[in-house]
């Protein structure tokens, strides 16, 4: 990482690619057949396959066929398969749009394709037009972008080794034995489970961040505040951005504009012009949630969760013109005020309780127990929860409450400006009194050590 702003500007992305290699070097023999295959197609494809329809169909059944192969009939996925791959696909449909210039040379652009920061959990980086090849352009020293990426990078490990490990084995007491902890320990779990995943998920994205920011790579936020949305399409337009927009540019878009679906809509209108208006909407949609179920997972309670999400959001697509009435029937609820404040705030908890619910599927993995253990919050809640079986002690509450409260405030900032932006706004008294309360946060509080095993990032199981 050093070297990288060391050697002469031509060959800079050289002790990256090393530094790749040597990171990579620790993989098992099938992620590197993955690696490789996909690397290998794509820069073929890139040398031929501009405006060639024939070339690039035969590339995707390829390519999206040892995806599906491998999550399908293999027990794991190969390392990072669902991230550079879709990453590939992507950089493979911009080339035959005409969209991007592919990199002539063949080592740079498996860089390019699988950097090491993102093959974790992502983001999932845009191949289009300037996001693409930046590791071509000379890049120089900043030490205000030094300072950013190591305060992101502790932001991050401080989310994911003090707050989600530290919680996460209360998480796995209350889903591990079902038949014990029902009722209010479903919700509670469910509660503990959003709070996991949101600092595991979003801390690995700070680092990785973090570390593109030093690289001085330009990399889009992979979250914005997603917790304050509003309702379950905003959720989603905030959680996970780059695999939502990945999912809309390469899918969505092309199926309801793609020539059979236009056709039956066509027809379908002359007979009902308002249900063939929808169908092209509701056909990508399905589509596409269906694709986000999958690329999660090939079980049978991922793929329910994706079609659960579509279902509730095609309904609220069908139920806006009751909600556009009751809001002209209450105005005070959408215009300004207390009781607009109040409203937005029952509105988000809403959306937020929705969400934990939906996601009961990624805790209990069936989804009939999925429903046994909803219906079981109604059922058993007279029973009463206690925190002692849990494994938790006061401290652990404290430190999780008080973390909570960090990410709430860091959130504040956000939905204002950018944290690095207002980092580099405080004094350098302050910008290093934020880095050292940091590292000794990780240090003294983090989970890790003798005897401890490790856990891997949540989005790097998918």
């Amino acid at each position: 990482m050093l070297l990288y702003y060391i050697v002469p500007k031509r060959i800079q992305w050289i002790p990256l690619f090393l530094l790749q290699i040597l990171l990579l070097s620790r993989l098992d023999r099938f992620s590197w057949i993955a690696i490789g295959v996909t690397v290998f197609a794509t820069y073929l494809f890139s040398r031929v396959g501009k405006g060639n329809k024939p070339v690039l169909i035969v590339y995707l059944v390829c390519q999206i066929g040892m995806m599906l192969g491998f999550k399908i009939f293999t027990e794991t996925m190969p390392f990072g398969l669902s991230y550079y791959g879709l990453m590939a696909v992507g950089y493979s449909m911009e080339v035959y749009r005409g969209n991007t210039n592919p990199d002539k040379n063949p080592l740079r652009m498996a860089l390019e394709l699988t950097l090491f920061p993102l093959l974790i959990q992502g983001p999932i980086r845009n191949m289009s037009g300037c996001r693409a090849g930046q590791l071509q352009t000379p890049k120089y020293f900043s030490w205000h972008r030094t300072e950013q990426a190591v305060a992101r990078i502790l932001w991050g490990c401080m989310k994911k080794m003090v707050i989600a490990d530290r919680i996460a084995p209360a998480v796995e007491v209350m889903i591990r034995d079902p038949q014990i902890y029902t009722g209010g320990y479903v919700l509670l779990g469910m509660l503990f489970y959003a709070v996991q995943l949101y600092a595991d998920f979003t801390g690995g994205i700070d680092i990785a961040l973090g570390i593109a920011n030093y690289l001085g790579l330009n990399l889009e936020e992979n979250f914005q505040v997603p917790f304050t949305s509003k309702n379950l399409g905003e959720y989603w337009r905030r959680w996970h951005i780059s695999l939502g927009e990945w999912m809309k540019e390469y899918i969505f878009y092309p199926v309801s504009v793609s020539w059979p679906v236009t056709k039956i809509a066509s027809r379908i209108r002359k007979k009902n012009r308002g249900l063939g208006r929808r169908i092209p909407v509701y056909t990508a949609s399905i589509l596409t949630w269906f694709a986000t179920g999958l690329w999660h997972g090939s079980e049978a309670h991922f793929i329910f969760w994706g079609m659960a999400n579509c279902f509730i959001i095609l309904i609220s697509r069908e139920l806006k013109p009751a909600y556009d009435r009751f809001h002209r029937r209450f105005p005070t609820l959408t215009g300004e005020g207390k009781t607009a404040v109040y409203y937005g705030y029952f509105q988000a908890v809403r959306t937020f309780l929705l969400v934990c619910l939906l996601r009961m599927t990624d805790c209990y993995r069936d989804v009939g127990l999925t429903f046994r253990m909803f219906f079981s919050i109604f059922t058993d809640f007279g029973k009463g929860i206690s925190l002692a079986p849990l494994g938790l002690a006061v401290s652990d509450y404290l430190l999780i409450g008080t973390g909570i409260l960090f990410m709430y405030l860091v959130g504040r900032v956000k939905k204002k400006k950018k944290p690095e932006q207002w980092f580099l706004e405080q004094s350098v008294g302050v910008r290093y009194l934020i880095l050292a309360g940091l590292f000794f946060s990780i240090l003294v509080f983090g989970i890790y050590g003798i005897g401890y095993e490790q856990r891997q990032f949540i989005y790097n199981q998918v």
